[in-house]
């Protein structure tokens, strides 16, 4: 994997698709692999996928590409979503929801029937989409409350999208483990000679910790105790 992103926001752009082609640019001239906000809305239309996927393929940055919030997709027809899947995960494009930041912004002319408006990572998922869970802000102007706790984001994410069995709660906590690591090109798991980077849960399960937003007993970073008081 390569080090480091080259990152781009094209919905904030009036020319989308100049903007993704620098990017790419960027990335093929630093030798990055390439980060997007990308598709931030609940309309299903104007998408900035297609073009994206069309970069990933023509550079052939097969599964160097990630794309966070992809909202419009909680807005396509079923059959448009399915397609739009296997067209992500063809071109190795991971898909990365942000609950907290996507739920406060979003929704907020549904009137009495608003929207959840996260992309649906479980049906993504099912067709072999590289997915996680994750937060961008946490304490400003665009979600204004937070602790940067990822398994609160699982809970939150869980309970947005619906999971109540055990086999949808355990792919929940991958959401914010395994399959993040696998995306950024990282190990995960204990074994020896890993980096000691670990958070010990008070939870007997993977599917306890996210039903009860366990709580952290202690970590560790690069074999240093961190102090949670910080």
């Amino acid at each position: 994997m390569p080090k480091g992103y080259s990152g781009g926001c094209s919905y904030t752009d009036p020319s989308p698709a100049e903007h993704i082609r620098r990017i790419f640019a960027l990335a093929e001239r630093f030798g990055t692999a390439v980060d997007f906000h990308v598709d931030f809305d609940l309309d299903p239309e104007g998408s900035d996928l297609p073009t994206i996927i069309a970069e990933t393929e023509r550079l052939g940055f097969e599964g160097k590409v990630l794309c966070g919030h992809a909202t419009k997709l909680a807005a396509f027809a079923p059959w448009d979503l399915d397609d739009m899947a296997r067209r992500l995960a063809s071109a190795g494009i991971g898909v990365v929801t942000l609950p907290a930041t996507d739920l406060f912004l979003l929704g907020r002319n549904g009137g009495s029937m608003a929207p959840r408006g996260l992309a649906p990572l479980m049906q993504l998922d099912r067709l072999s989409v590289r997915t996680a869970v994750a937060t961008n802000n946490v304490l400003n102007p665009f979600t204004p409350y937070g602790d940067a706790n990822l398994l609160g984001m699982a809970n939150l994410f869980a309970n947005v999208a619906q999971l109540g069995r055990d086999a949808d709660l355990e792919r929940a906590f991958r959401l914010i483990g395994s399959n993040p690591a696998a995306l950024l090109g990282r190990r995960h798991g204990v074994e020896i000679g890993a980096a000691a980077d670990l958070v010990l849960l008070g939870a007997s399960t993977p599917v306890d910790a996210v039903r009860r937003i366990a709580p952290i007993l202690a970590s560790w970073k690069a074999g240093a105790k961190t102090d949670l008081r910080a």
